[in-house]
């Protein structure tokens, strides 16, 4: 046997060893963990994950207070619990959904489960747990009677990305700038699928002067984005500063710039960015667009 062959029947030993391990320790952590079904009754001592630990922040406030009515419109939580002592926690993963009628986004989707966010965190990560709330938002959506599931993805956020969802059987329906992705998972292959809505894509030309901050209550981390944002753009000197409340899912379709839909910061008629940014990120931000601005 060559140095070689045996360094390949080595590596080849190792790399069986590695996934094996993981197999263990993704099955000995799925099994540690249940789905918490987070609703109108039981919301107040679930928490919805996101901000949990800061219960009397004004973006959790706006959140839990949009909650009530997103629960009878059939919106569906879901949070991985895990035994901590004597008590379950959900402190590490969520998949929130809700009917495509009534989905926060600037999409047509009314025959789709739609996903609002899917996130796990920390260590959590890499062990199936954002596959195994997936699962369960595709059986429910199965259950109901709709077509597919559908959400959408962008670029540098922090929830699960379009590969996530590619490998997990979606397809990519439209795209758009800034590489926003619409993915859809339909049940029967002539089903009709979901479209970025006609408002979404017509983007922010008309906002012509000063900053326009559009906002909603679907994500608790908009209200200190939002005020984040208008901090530094006073500080920047820039004004008018106004900011646009998008209230229910049909302004969301209509008035969003953008068909990631709940927030967007639109400066002189062009979108400075879909998320939030830093107090180094829209200096940054504001500085490529007067650039650009400048250019020939």
């Amino acid at each position: 046997m060559t140095a070689y062959s045996a360094y390949g029947k080595l590596r080849g030993a190792n790399q069986q060893l590695e996934k094996s391990a993981l197999e263990k320790v993704t099955g000995a952590f799925m099994n540690s963990v249940q789905i918490v079904d987070v609703n109108a009754d039981n919301v107040d001592r679930t928490t919805f994950f996101c901000m949990q630990s800061k219960p009397e922040n004004p973006g959790y406030q706006r959140k839990r207070k949009w909650l009530d009515k997103r629960f009878s419109e059939g919106l569906r939580i879901r949070m991985l619990g895990q035994r901590d002592k004597r008590r379950w926690s959900g402190e590490r993963g969520f998949i929130e959904y809700i009917p495509g009628e009534y989905a926060w986004r600037g999409v047509e989707a009314s025959d789709y489960m739609f996903i609002h966010c899917l996130w796990v965190v920390g260590r959590s990560r890499g062990k199936g747990g954002a596959r195994r709330l997936l699962d369960v938002c595709l059986k429910d959506a199965k259950d109901a009677g709709f077509a597919g599931v559908a959400t959408v993805t962008a670029e540098n956020g922090f929830a699960a990305g379009r590969a996530f969802f590619e490998h997990l059987g979606f397809e990519a329906v439209a795209e758009c700038d800034p590489k926003i992705t619409l993915m859809a998972r339909p049940f029967k292959k002539r089903a009709e699928l979901p479209a970025f809505s006609s408002g979404a894509l017509r983007g922010p030309r008309h906002y012509k002067s000063g900053l326009t901050i559009f906002r909603s209550d679907q994500c608790p981390y908009i209200d200190d984005a939002t005020r984040i944002i208008r901090e530094q753009a006073e500080k920047h000197g820039i004004a008018p500063i106004r900011v646009i409340e998008l209230k229910s899912a049909d302004a969301i379709r209509k008035r969003s710039p953008t068909p990631y839909g709940v927030f967007a910061t639109v400066l002189e008629g062009g979108l400075l960015s879909y998320r939030y940014l830093t107090p180094q990120e829209f200096k940054k931000a504001i500085d490529k667009t007067k650039a650009r601005k400048r250019t020939p």
